[in-house]
C-alpha cells in the first residue's frame, strides 16, 4: 500500500490507502504506538470519529454513525435504501461532522455537514450519500463560518433534492438545532 505523509500543518503522521481511497473508505493513521500520537492525540478513521489535524472531537454515542449513510450506494428514487438507513427516517437525530456552507457564509442557516474535513470543497468530495443538507429552525442561532466540529439534532428525511434536475442531495435534517462542539 502506498503512503503519503500528512501536509506539514499536521502532527506527524502517515496516511496508509490507496492513491484513490473511495468516499465510504476509512482512512487509516498511523502514528508511534497505536493510533495515539505522541502527545496524545488520537489519529482514528475518518467515519466514526471525527478527526482533524490529529484531534478528536468530544464523542457523543447517541450519535449517528456515518457509516450507517455512507454504506448506501445510491440508486434513483432512493430505490434499495438499506433497512438502517430507512430506520431512521422522521427521526430526530444526532449527527457529528464539520460544515460545509451551501450559500450563506456567516450566520449560516442552511448547509451541509460532511464526516471529515477533507470532505469539503479543498479535499475529496464525501459523495451524495456522504452529505446530509441542514436547514435550522426558525429563529434558531445560525453557525459561524468554521473549520471546528459541529453536531446538529434534527428531523432525518431520505428525499432526493434536486434544482432543476441536477440532485443536490438525498439524506436532510429538517427543524435542526447545530453547535460548534470544538476539539
Amino acid at each position: 500500500r502506498p503512503h503519503r505523509q500528512v501536509p506539514s500543518f499536521w502532527p506527524p503522521a502517515t496516511l496508509v490507502g490507496d492513491d484513490q481511497i473511495p468516499t465510504t473508505a476509512p482512512l487509516q493513521c498511523r502514528a508511534g504506538k497505536g493510533a495515539f500520537s505522541a502527545g496524545g492525540n488520537l489519529l482514528g478513521p475518518a467515519f466514526g470519529n471525527v478527526v482533524f489535524a490529529g484531534k478528536a472531537a468530544p464523542v457523543n454515542k447517541d450519535a449517528v454513525d456515518w457509516a450507517v449513510l455512507t454504506a448506501y450506494e445510491y440508486e434513483p428514487g432512493l430505490a434499495s435504501l438499506p433497512d438502517p438507513v430507512k430506520a431512521l427516517e422522521g427521526k430526530a437525530i444526532v449527527l457529528r461532522g464539520f460544515l460545509l456552507p451551501i450559500a450563506e457564509f456567516d450566520d449560516i442557516h442552511e448547509f451541509c455537514v460532511v464526516p471529515n474535513h477533507m470532505s469539503c470543497c479543498f479535499g475529496m468530495p464525501a459523495g451524495i450519500n456522504g452529505q446530509v443538507q441542514v436547514t435550522l429552525r426558525k429563529n434558531e442561532r445560525g453557525l459561524p463560518n468554521t473549520s471546528e466540529p459541529i453536531e446538529v439534532r434534527g428531523t432525518f428525511r431520505a428525499v432526493e433534492t434536486k434544482d432543476q434536475g441536477i440532485l443536490l442531495s438525498i439524506f436532510r435534517l429538517d427543524d435542526a438545532t447545530a453547535k460548534v462542539v470544538g476539539y
